[in-house]
């Protein structure tokens, strides 16, 4: 019986040599004459295909461990996801969005977690799941491409750095995490062939993400370039190059279409437009996170051996994005006619699509959305040190070593760590920042389900409030509109909202600043309660303006 360790040396070698093609053909050495290809037995080796088996296992233990303290509690839903947590539970109550709330993205995400919360109720264990979920998604399809450009342990290791380096440190269940699947499916459908039915259904995968992000639509330009390149390259008619561009672009339009059709019709198109398309491209740049000075600006000082290892992730991350799509062009374009046995179309593909995604987020790169674009430079960045030069070689084995030592040691921290509990409305929540335990039990003791409340949208998600006025959140700059800031006074006012969150960077004016009226409106009538560290203050209505209860 061969041991383990005698597959493990074949799969090395099958790597070193180069991908083995349908026909039993090894690729050949660039540095060699043709004549000195050898043709060797296509073999199925067994390590890397158990590894495909057992990997989903592993990465799901791996996610679980992540997400949720053992046995059971779901962590506190921190970062951005709070908000479309919160749209999702407005919905669920009734609302509409774009119409009765605010929301400048397409409504997939919303739309998603309100489907869950109609089956399962609004649960603090739901958007930890779908993170789940999405993670193995993403990765699964990672293996599912590599295993088209690369032999051996090589298949699984773009999804096993995925997993430990970006999407570890971006555990934020956001629209961007929901476009990018959808992105790598189309991705996966296209690598063997370009049928109808498979184009069709690239349009349609591009389409859906764009029904969550709308820049995320982007890759479908990625898609064309390639078919162009194609047609080019095998020397294709014009008209077939047309037909198939109108099976993609036909059905990705048709997707969105139909997908946004309902909440067009039921916000009014004016509502829509404004929200998804005028105010995008006129408000949302006013805070400078959402434009290009946010690159490389989210670097924190480390305190720690964790805050070390996510320092060193945050760089490779930025280091990777978008460097390894110049990398492969000039490869390309220097070693294409040399190393006629690689897959250069499936690699074409990859990067162009790859490059396309990037520049969905380019406007606007936060390390957030350069982890969610990051899965095709990671396949990418696999293959390129694959070669069987010796500094490829160092390269390919740190890049195992520190995703083998993450994928061990993150969970292990995660569950030995310090956390805190609190069995809230949405159930039972893990913390594992003693800041927000300390803020949500302040609150959690001070108010009751379904009671309003605005300033946190995670707060009023996982504590059941209701949120007042049509925003979640405001900004001191022009991408909190005045006529926002009068809904919400009105709102306040109306239902005598008794809590309100605060934080200090509220109080310092920008340009085109319209909480004027609202700072007024809260000196006026409440008195600061409680504030924290984090800079974080909570306003207590005034007594001869509250109407009768028991606070």
């Amino acid at each position: 019986m061969r041991s383990p360790l005698h597959w493990m040396l074949r799969s090395r070698m099958a790597e070193l040599q180069g991908p083995t093609t349908k026909t039993g053909l090894t690729q050949a050495d660039p540095g060699a004459p043709a004549s000195q290809d050898h043709i060797a037995v296509e073999q199925k080796l067994p390590v890397p295909g158990m590894l495909r088996v057992s990997f989903p296992t592993l990465a799901f233990v791996f996610l679980y461990l992540e997400l949720f303290i053992w046995p059971h509690a779901p962590l506190l839903a921190w970062g951005d996801q709070a908000i479309y947590l919160l749209d999702a539970a407005r919905m669920a109550q009734g609302q509409m969005i774009y119409s009765d709330f605010f929301a400048f993205t397409t409504p997939g995400t919303q739309t998603v977690y309100f489907l869950l919360f109609k089956l399962f109720g609004v649960r603090a264990w739901i958007p930890d799941a779908m993170l789940i979920v999405l993670g193995l998604g993403v990765a699964w399809l990672c293996v599912v491409i590599s295993a088209r450009l690369m032999a051996g342990f090589s298949v699984v290791l773009p999804a096993l750095l995925f997993l430990s380096l970006p999407f570890h440190e971006a555990l934020d269940g956001t629209h961007h995490w929901y476009s990018t699947p959808a992105i790598m499916a189309a991705l996966a459908v296209l690598l063997d062939k370009r049928s109808p039915a498979r184009l069709t259904l690239a349009g349609s995968l591009c389409g859906l993400a764009a029904c969550f992000t709308q820049s995320a639509g982007l890759p479908v330009l990625g898609i064309a370039a390639f078919l162009v390149w194609e047609r080019r390259r095998n020397r294709g008619a014009f008209l077939s190059l047309l037909r198939q561009q109108a099976q993609l672009f036909g059905a990705f339009f048709i997707t969105i279409i139909t997908f946004c059709a309902y909440f067009v019709w039921k916000a009014g198109l004016a509502n829509f437009l404004y929200c998804t398309v005028f105010f995008v491209f006129k408000f949302y740049p006013a805070d400078s996170f959402n434009t290009w000075r946010v690159y490389m600006t989210e670097i924190h000082r480390p305190h720690s051996l964790n805050d070390l290892a996510s320092l060193a992730i945050f760089f490779f991350v930025h280091a990777l994005l978008p460097m390894i799509y110049v990398l492969f062009f000039v490869r390309y374009r220097s070693q294409a006619q040399d190393r006629t046995r690689e897959a250069w179309d499936r690699l074409m593909l990859v990067g162009l699509v790859g490059s396309f995604l990037f520049l969905s987020i380019a406007p606007s790169p936060s390390y957030l959305r350069l982890c969610a674009v990051s899965p095709p430079a990671l396949i990418l960045l696999v293959w390129f040190v694959g070669y069987p030069a010796k500094v490829e070689r160092l390269a390919l084995s740190c890049l195992w070593v520190a995703a083998l030592g993450a994928f061990i040691v993150e969970p292990l921290a995660r569950q030995t760590g310090w956390r805190r509990y609190l069995d809230l409305p949405t159930g039972r929540t893990a913390f594992i920042g003693a800041q927000d335990f300390e803020e949500d039990r302040w609150v959690f003791e001070r108010v009751h389900p379904r009671e309003y409340f605005f300033g946190d949208p995670g707060m009023c998600f996982t504590l059941d409030l209701t949120p007042a006025g049509p925003v979640d959140f405001i900004r001191p700059t022009d991408y909190t509109r005045p006529e926002q800031v009068r809904d919400l006074l009105d709102a306040l006012e109306r239902h005598k909202v008794q809590l309100i969150m605060w934080y200090s960077g509220l109080d310092a004016p920008a340009a085109h600043d319209h909480l004027g009226p609202l700072r007024s409106y809260l000196r006026l009538h409440y008195h600061p309660a409680k504030t924290f560290p984090s800079g974080h203050q909570f306003w207590l209505r005034n007594e001869n303006d509250q109407v009768p209860r028991s606070f």
